[in-house]
């Protein structure tokens, strides 16, 4: 590509990964890893103090050694609570997520001969601030440049809208991952993909269906072994294999009708038969919350004026389930339901959505530099080894996300005596998004002002309601440029970005002076974090 950077795209998954690039030809292609695997399981197996494994190699080590394997750790994204210690050293989401990403990007680099700086990767729609953050921070631990964070059912939209349809259409993303479920509708155009308003469930995913027929196992070795299913699913060893069996029996059950497989326990050995008939009623009910929130997010695309939808965009690899195309159909006869590359989409969406930063910066430095619009695409088009249609049509494409959460901060209301909520920003307003709230200062001198911030999925602004301190996603100090008297007028103010990371600042009406303000939260590493875990991943060596 002529010298010019590329911008590589990353699924970051919660059972598996992949990462992909935009050929010279404009379509987007997954990279194989070094086992010629076009993904990666999510899996990380803590070897020693100064070697991990990813993939499918730390994935067999589970059963062996399930006290240092960490899988479907995505889940636990922006959560303080989560930490392992692993050979001696503490571990958070974000640093078995940066492993995950170090071994995608080693793989790539290896087969592409290119060096990876920068990419897009991936997270599930309901992300919030510390969430995106935290995937963020991984991405930076790994060694790279995150240029967006962007929606998985965005993502897809992307790739959909680019490679596949021929017209405007509203399409809802129905995404049923590893550990993850997104439901999103959205609205292509010829010049635009805009979403109108997203929901989901962080716990629910392909993982629980595993989880429900290996309990059905443990029921079924404790009968014969005449121990307690309790004492089956304690022993940790037997616990990870009968997982690993049920995956296999579901994905067999995706081509066949009934699947066979032996389980073991402590001697004790036994064959069972597995039937589709009877693994969709065994997880019948995680089939129908996934109908329900998906029912829940069509009654609010129609108050947003979104009465129809042209099709269902099956997106996901538990999708391949023959129980949820048929579960749909069933509910959804109204709409066409369409698998598009379920395994593979989301990398690939994100590689177009990387395409698109490398030709804005290639051809906003040219506008600087004097060259009219077409000029500088035609130049950025010749570089890339594209056709100019290819660039005009990803370039000047807008895309417009929404936010997954809302957002405000908490007051203290004199006459209930207690702390309230107020809302600044709603979810599925469209990003970037600006808020602001107008106070005054409480006391003579005061020279900042510390705000709390609440994330939340109330849908009221203007009108306060009740405060839950499980809210609060991290706290930020507006300090101002010299101290102020009693009841002056300041403003708070929250910006949300594009990828929905949010910023706040604070402003002195009396000399309009702006301060910005560092969201402090448990979940996200300091700066002095990151250098001293980036110093320390230099020297840790992340084997397949």
């Amino acid at each position: 590509m002529s010298g010019a950077r590329r911008v590589f795209g990353i699924d970051l998954g919660t059972t598996f990964s992949c990462i992909a690039r935009v050929e010279e030809n404009g379509r987007p292609v997954v990279i194989p890893n070094s086992e010629n695997d076009r993904t990666t399981p999510s899996v990380v197996y803590f070897e020693s103090e100064d070697n991990v494994a990813v993939g499918k190699s730390a994935r067999a080590e589970a059963p062996l050694s399930p006290e240092l394997v960490v899988s479907a750790v995505k889940r636990h994204m922006g959560d303080p609570e989560w930490k392992r210690i692993m050979q001696g050293r503490e571990v958070t989401p974000t640093d078995v997520s940066a492993h995950i990403l170090q071994r995608l990007v080693r793989d790539a680099e290896t087969i592409t001969g290119e060096a990876i700086t920068e990419a897009v990767i991936t997270c599930p729609a309901y992300f919030g601030v510390a969430q995106k953050e935290a995937t963020k921070q991984a991405g930076e631990l790994a060694g790279l440049i995150v240029r967006y964070v962007v929606p998985e059912p965005t993502a897809a939209a992307v790739a959909y809208g680019l490679l596949e349809t021929g017209g405007d259409e509203t399409i809802l993303v129905y995404d049923l991952g590893g550990g993850t479920f997104d439901i999103t509708v959205l609205d292509i155009k010829a010049g635009s993909i805009a979403v109108v308003c997203t929901g989901g469930d962080h716990k629910l995913g392909g993982r629980n269906w595993d989880e429900a027929l290996a309990e059905s196992f443990a029921e079924r070795l404790a009968t014969v072994a005449r121990v307690s299913k309790q004492a089956v699913k304690d022993d940790k060893e037997t616990w990870e294999y009968l997982m690993e069996a049920a995956e296999g029996v579901k994905i067999g059950l995706s081509s066949r009708e009934k699947v066979r497989t032996v389980l073991y326990h402590e001697g004790t050995r036994e064959t069972v038969e597995v039937t589709r008939e009877a693994f969709r009623d065994l997880t019948y009910g995680l089939l129908e919350n996934t109908l329900m929130l998906t029912e829940e997010l069509l009654k609010i695309a129609r108050e947003k004026g979104h009465q129809q939808i042209d099709k269902m965009l099956l997106v996901g690899g538990s999708t391949h389930m023959p129980q949820v195309r048929e579960a749909l159909e069933r509910r959804f006869p109204e709409f066409r339901a369409l698998s598009f590359d379920p395994d593979e989409v989301v990398a690939k969406g994100a590689a177009l959505m990387g395409l698109k930063c490398e030709m804005g910066d290639s051809i906003e430095a040219l506008i600087e530099r004097g060259f009219p619009r077409e000029q500088a695409e035609r130049t950025v088009a010749a570089d890339l080894g594209l056709s100019l249609p290819t660039v005009r049509d990803l370039s000047r494409k807008t895309i417009r996300n929404v936010t997954s959460k809302s957002y405000g901060t908490d007051l203290y209301y004199e006459d209930v005596g207690r702390k309230r909520c107020l809302n600044l920003i709603l979810m599925d307003e469209p990003v970037p998004a600006e808020r602001e709230m107008r106070n005054r200062t409480v006391k003579d001198g005061q020279t900042g002002v510390s705000v709390a911030c609440i994330e939340n999925l109330e849908r009221t602004r203007d009108e306060p309601f009740d405060f839950d301190p499980s809210w609060v996603i991290g706290t930020t100090h507006v300090a101002f440029t010299r101290p102020l008297p009693r009841g002056s007028q300041i403003v708070v103010r929250f910006t949300l970005s594009e990828d929905g990371l949010l910023t706040v600042y604070g402003e002195d009406l009396t000399t309009h002076q702006t301060a910005t303000a560092v969201l402090r939260s448990d979940a996200l590493l300091t700066a002095e974090d990151m250098e001293r875990k980036r110093r320390r991943n230099v020297t840790i060596k992340v084997t397949s």
